[in-house]
């Protein structure tokens, strides 16, 4: 890696140039990360938990990964992580790391950049693809970054020039990357991710409980309607409930969210059961005058998309 000298002690990377990427997981999103760098020519070396391969076997292998690597994605479960990077690859591990970058994939960021923290000589950028495993290309996704300030001179111009340089890989793969700090990201997040959740599993909760099957509604639907029905089917899955309820619960502002929903939710019903269609038009209309015309155009144009593919 390109470096430049400030004193004895410490170096400032100029230009990263790594060869080597280590990934600690080896779930779906890990695999394909794992696939793109090493198409993009990096040496790629990766651990995961894997049947008869007992905890401290895992740690000693996470720990040599660490070690021979410039750079490390943690792709574990968030709860893995929130135990700590000495969980991952054991006591005393984290030293050394200066130069390194640490990166993880995490959902939401607060408290998985404060774990990984702990290794102090190493930057850290936070990062969350707003896409799974299972997208057909990346190019037109998002991407945002969170770089960690240590408040330290030479580190903190150290993480910069990393997030500069996972900034100009994630765009080399087609995606549009946001830098963002912690709690503006996991205050966002909430909104994107559980102020959808909330009205999906809300829709789906009350057609369970109205006994309308809804292959039913999907054979007979409004374009409108079969939004939000193929959100249903796409969102909720058996595989994908573990992951939705640490999302809804381990994010701090996910309360103020669904309280805003909530609050909603009741005032239609509140309209509506009372028959009150002026105040319920006063509401709608009130709600479309926060819709500016470039954001309703390119809905618009979006849902024209959609309506096409579905038929």
């Amino acid at each position: 890696m390109k470096t430049r000298s400030t004193n004895h002690h410490n170096l400032v990377i100029a230009t990263p140039a790594p060869k080597n990427i280590g990934i600690i997981g080896n779930g779906q999103m890990g695999k394909l990360l794992g696939r793109e760098f090493r198409l993009t020519g990096y040496n790629v070396r990766a651990t995961g938990k894997d049947a008869g391969v007992s905890d401290r076997t895992l740690r000693r292998l996470n720990y040599h990964v660490l070690r021979e690597s410039d750079v490390l994605l943690v792709a574990v479960p968030i709860p893995e992580l929130c135990k700590g990077l000495e969980n991952l690859f054991g006591p005393r591990a984290l030293r050394g790391l200066r130069g390194k970058l640490i990166f993880d994939i995490s959902s939401t960021k607060t408290e998985p950049m404060h774990e990984m923290a702990a290794a102090a000589g190493a930057s850290v950028v936070g990062c969350h693809p707003l896409f799974g495993p299972l997208i057909q290309q990346m190019t037109g996704k998002h991407v945002v970054l969170c770089p960690l300030a240590r408040g330290s001179h030479v580190l903190d111009a150290n993480t910069q020039a990393w997030a500069a340089w996972l900034a100009g890989w994630w765009k080399e793969r087609g995606a549009a990357v946001h830098f963002l700090t912690a709690e503006e990201h996991d205050r966002l997040m909430a909104v994107i991710q559980i102020g959808v959740l909330a009205p999906v599993a809300f829709f789906a909760a009350a057609v369970e409980r109205l006994g309308v099957p809804l292959a039913t509604l999907m054979e007979i639907s409004t374009p409108n309607s079969l939004v939000l029905q193929t959100l249903a089917g796409r969102m909720l899955s058996v595989q994908m409930a573990s992951t939705y309820a640490f999302l809804a619960t381990g994010n701090k502002f996910a309360a103020e969210v669904t309280e805003a929903i909530r609050d909603a939710a009741a005032d239609f019903h509140n309209k509506t059961a009372t028959k009150d269609a002026a105040a319920l038009e006063q509401t709608l209309r009130l709600l479309a005058g926060s819709i500016d015309q470039d954001f309703r155009e390119r809905a618009l144009a979006l849902s024209k998309k959609f309506e096409v593919a579905a038929a």
